[in-house]
C-alpha cells in the first residue's frame, strides 16, 4: 500500500491555511489590497497580448440582450469590476448600472468588494456567465454568431485567471502578515503609552493628595492660632473691665 507524499501534504496544508487567511481578507477601504487586484489581476487580463480576447467582457455584455437575464442571475463585466475597485478605493461613489437595469436585472447598484473572496468569484463569474449564455451556441453554423468566439475567448483567459489569482494570494498572504504585525505593534505601543499615562496620573493624584494635606493642615493652623487670638483678647478685655 503506498504512502501519500508527506511534501504535497505539507503543501496542501500550507495552501488551505494561505487561503483560509487571505480571501477573507478585508478589501473594502484597503487601497493596498486594493492596488494588489488592480496590478496582479486587472493588468493581467488586459495585457496586449489578451486584448483581442477580454475584448469581449470589457463593456456590458447584456446590452441589447433582452434574454439575458433568464440565463444569468448576476450580471458583470471588466468595466464593472474596475469601477467596483474604484469605489473600493474611494474613487468613485457608488453607481447605477443603467445597462443592467435597462435589461431587466435587479440589483443594478454598484457597490464596493468586501474583501477579496468576493473580487475573485466576480472575476470567475466574468467567464461563467458567458458561458452560461453562449454554451448553446459553441456548434452554430452561423458565421455572424460570436458565441463560439466568446467562449474560444473563455477558454484562453479561465487559466490565466486563475494563475493570476495565485499570484493574488501569495502577495496577499505578505500583505496580511505585515499588517497583522504592524497591528500588534500599534496595540502594544498603545498599551505602553497607556501605562506611562497612568503612571503620570498615580504621581499627579499622589502630589494633589500631598497638596491637599498640606492646605489642610495650614488652615488648620491658621484657624487654632485665630481661636488662641481671640481667646486672649477676650480675657484682656475681662480683666480691664
Amino acid at each position: 500500500r503506498c504512502q501519500a507524499d508527506p511534501r504535497a501534504a505539507r503543501r496542501r496544508e500550507l495552501r488551505v491555511r494561505r487561503d483560509r487567511i487571505v480571501w477573507p481578507s478585508r478589501l473594502h477601504r484597503n487601497e493596498a489590497a486594493v492596488s494588489q487586484c488592480n496590478k496582479l489581476v486587472m493588468k493581467k487580463l488586459t495585457t496586449q497580448g489578451l486584448r483581442k480576447h477580454t475584448n469581449h467582457f470589457v463593456p456590458p455584455t447584456w446590452r441589447g440582450t433582452p434574454d439575458y437575464s433568464q440565463f444569468v442571475s448576476k450580471p458583470t463585466c471588466i468595466q464593472n469590476v474596475d469601477r467596483r475597485l474604484g469605489i473600493n478605493a474611494r474613487k468613485l461613489k457608488d453607481v447605477d448600472d443603467a445597462a443592467a437595469r435597462d435589461a431587466g436585472i435587479s440589483d443594478a447598484k454598484l457597490e464596493p468588494f468586501e474583501d477579496l473572496r468576493e473580487f475573485a468569484d466576480e472575476c470567475r463569474r466574468l467567464f461563467t456567465n458567458a458561458t452560461a449564455y453562449n454554451e448553446r451556441y459553441r456548434h452554430t453554423k452561423n458565421p455572424t454568431n460570436p458565441a463560439p468566439v466568446i467562449l474560444a475567448a473563455v477558454d484562453v483567459l479561465s487559466p490565466v485567471l486563475e494563475e493570476a489569482l495565485f499570484h493574488l494570494s501569495i502577495e496577499a498572504y505578505e500583505r496580511v502578515g505585515r499588517e497583522k504585525v504592524l497591528a500588534r505593534w500599534d496595540s502594544r505601543k498603545f498599551a505602553d503609552e497607556n501605562e506611562e499615562a497612568q503612571g503620570r496620573r498615580v504621581i499627579r493624584q499622589g502630589m494633589e493628595a500631598i497638596a491637599k494635606k498640606k492646605f489642610e493642615a495650614s488652615n488648620l493652623k491658621t484657624m487654632t492660632a485665630s481661636r488662641a487670638q481671640r481667646e486672649r483678647l477676650l480675657k484682656w478685655g475681662a480683666t480691664t473691665a
